[in-house]
């Protein structure tokens, strides 16, 4: 049996307390280490969301604001152009206004001086906050055409309006404004400051989230009162010049906090600085187990029990960091499913890592688990911009527009990217977020056919109004002149070219009047029906329509709601419908006309198998006179959309050529 000398034995034990000592020491700052690294990817991945969150509700709201103000100056331009004909008065400036949906028109003269307006001055007694003449001195000086004040108080403080003006052809300024109130609460709603209470307010392990520049605090979440300013903190304001995450441990509210910053840009420039804290109390937890096992390594002497306690160690971290990796990620999944865009990320092969929810409904992508599996097999239509988002190592966002089908549905999405990197800096993958723009661009195109229609509609009533006149004295002459005079020559000739004025006079009357009953919005008797019953009523008559042409109409309604309606023009819309149907098939082809539910709305389609519309031919077909018939007027489809829409609804079109189309009528549901 050996037995060591006590000096021998002496060295050996410092020399085994300073391997388990550094053993041990090492083992607490690698832990630590990783899980800093997990805590910084967990919220790295959390501020990128939320700063591209923040950006799409930013762009939103000010894609609003600019149509709002495009329309408010096409509505000028229109006046102008009226104004130009004969000035305007005070009761057309107030008929003009309240059919806009304008709060006041106001007309200017060349020194600035009001010389007419859509309302009378109320507020005389009131000291005035500006005078027109300071904001109109540009347009009044000719050095501009146009101006949109945009946001600003009204003149004599009684609320905020949203303004716009143009220069006048009379010489002076056009001035237009509506009460900003609707679009004040439409940014409270969507904007920043409502996106992160929300998020701040529904997830659990969030201490605070806080948007500041350097004078002052943006939004924050409900419990921040106070933060340190940027120039008062080094580590935030060097943060503030750094193009990436940037993480620290902080306290906040006496408790430690693991915080993370990234500079929050908008087109290019930065406009503060956004900080996310996380509690750190798991950290903590798992950290003061380590430093007490540390200690415990510090009293064992054998080498087997040092060898014994280091593998259960190993194992007891094993498993506290895959618990704290599990927490994490379900932290995050947490984040990513409460967001309403599409969230895909994918490594370097292009195969799944992540999908949320959002993009499982939006795609309709199979239940069960998608990791794994390659993005480009289950989404085809992105597969060119999956490949440039992994092989342009340079551009670290990428962004474009993506149309693709999915059953039988085509939608419209925004896809950005950004780039996923190691550790070692080289590329671990990509996280796309889609955007389902459908319904906007849908409503765009709705609010676009409504604008053409509006303004040809109301340039048809004045052509109309000034040819009627003369035409009138034309046709009353070719009457005199049959009645009252006889020629000495040719005779029946005279009397046969009379009688052409006259009928011609009469035929080009009937085309007038066709264009002042478009001009006019149609004037609706509702009365409450059950749609499909509606749609029984007149079975009969949508039937004949197609048996003249030996087609068939199978009805399918499945719509169960209440709607308000004027019967006989709605009658009118389904018949010039189906005839259009029956003029697009083939003989013995058939026609379906199905109606069903659709959240608060009842939709009513027609469908025919016939020769299709091209994408030129659908972005008319609404036109005034615009028509693909030989003998059609160009009026039937026009009129139709404007009695849909004095309905409150709007009438669809999906078309492919050789396959037939689809008009489709969306009504809303009378609540009950």
């Amino acid at each position: 049996m050996l037995i060591l000398p006590p000096r021998v034995l002496l060295i050996l034990s410092v020399v085994l307390l300073f391997v388990i000592f550094s053993t041990a020491f090492y083992e607490l700052s690698r832990q630590k280490i990783e899980i800093e690294h997990l805590m910084h990817e967990e919220g790295s991945l959390l501020i990128e969301s939320l700063s591209l969150g923040a950006e799409n509700a930013i762009v939103s709201y000010n894609e609003i604001k600019d149509q709002l103000a495009e329309r408010l100056l096409n509505n000028l331009r229109m006046l102008d152009r009226l104004d130009a004909r004969k000035p305007l008065t005070r009761e057309k400036l107030f008929e003009i206004a309240a059919s806009n949906h304008l709060y006041r028109i106001n007309l200017f003269d060349r020194n600035g001086n009001k010389t007419a307006s859509s309302h009378p001055e109320m507020h005389e007694d009131l000291v005035p906050l500006y005078e027109p003449i300071d904001l109109l001195w540009p347009i009044i000086s000719n050095a501009v055409d146009s101006l949109v004040f945009g946001f600003q108080r009204s003149r004599f403080d009684q609320g905020l309006r949203f303004a716009v003006a143009i220069k006048r052809s009379r010489g002076g300024a056009i001035t237009t404004n509506v009460d900003a109130k609707e679009l004040v609460e439409l940014r409270r709603r969507i904007g920043v400051g409502r996106l992160i209470q929300r998020i701040g307010a529904s997830v659990d392990g969030i201490a605070y989230i806080v948007w500041q520049d350097t004078s002052a605090i943006i939004s924050a979440t409900e419990n921040v009162i106070e933060m340190d300013a940027l120039h008062d903190d080094p580590f935030l304001y060097s943060a503030l010049e750094k193009d990436s995450v940037s993480a620290r441990l902080t306290h906040f509210e006496n408790k430690g906090v693991f915080e993370v910053v990234k500079p929050f840009s908008y087109q290019g420039t930065i406009v503060g600085l956004m900080r996310i804290g996380l509690w750190s109390d798991h950290a903590d937890t798992s950290l003061a187990r380590i430093r007490q096992r540390f200690f415990m390594l510090l009293g064992l002497l054998f080498f087997g029990t040092v060898i014994f306690l280091n593998l259960f160690m190993a194992r007891r971290n094993e498993l506290s960091m895959t618990r704290a990796f599990q927490r994490e990620q379900k932290f995050t999944g947490t984040i990513l499913q409460s967001l309403a865009d599409a969230v895909l990320a994918v490594d370097t092969s292009g195969r799944i890592t992540l999908v949320n929810d959002a993009a499982v409904g939006l795609f309709k992508l199979p239940a069960g688990s998608l990791t794994g599996k390659k993005a480009v097999d289950l989404l085809p239509f992105c597969t060119t911009f999956l490949s440039r988002v992994l092989h342009n190592k340079q551009q670290e966002i990428i962004e474009e527009e993506l149309s693709c089908a999915m059953k039988g549905q085509q939608l419209i999405l925004a896809a950005t990217s950004s780039l996923l990197h190691e550790d070692n800096g080289e590329l671990g993958g990509a996280v796309i977020v889609f955007r389902d723009l459908t319904d906007r661009r849908a409503l765009e195109k709705v609010v676009l056919r409504q604008e053409k229609l509006s303004a040809m509609g109301k340039l048809a009533s004045g052509v109309a109004h000034e040819i009627r006149n003369p035409l009138n004295a034309i046709g009353m002459l070719g009457q005199r002149l049959g009645f009252e005079f006889t020629p000495r020559e040719s005779e029946s000739e005279y009397k046969q070219l009379v009688k052409t004025i006259v009928s011609e006079v009469r035929r080009v009357n009937d085309i007038i009047q066709r264009f002042l009953k478009f001009a006019r919005p149609p004037k609706l008797n509702k009365t409450k029906v059950n749609f499909n019953e509606f749609i029984r009523e007149n079975e009969t008559l949508l039937q004949s329509e197609a048996a003249r042409h030996k087609i068939k109409l199978a009805f399918k309604l499945a719509a169960s709601a209440a709607l308000e309606i004027d019967k006989d023009q709605m009658i009118q819309v389904l018949l010039n419908l189906v005839r259009n149907a029956v003029d697009a098939s083939t003989v013995e082809s058939r026609i379906v006309v199905k109606t069903y539910n659709q959240g608060s709305f009842v939709v009513f389609d027609i469908q025919d198998f016939g020769s299709g519309l091209d994408d030129e031919e659908i972005s008319k077909i609404f036109d005034l006179y615009y028509t693909t018939k030989n003998d059609g007027t160009g009026m039937g489809l026009s009129i139709a959309n404007q009695i849909v829409q004095a309905h409150g609804g709007m009438i669809e079109v999906e078309s492919s050529l050789g396959k037939g189309s689809v008009f489709r009528i969306v009504l809303p549901i009378v609540s009950t």
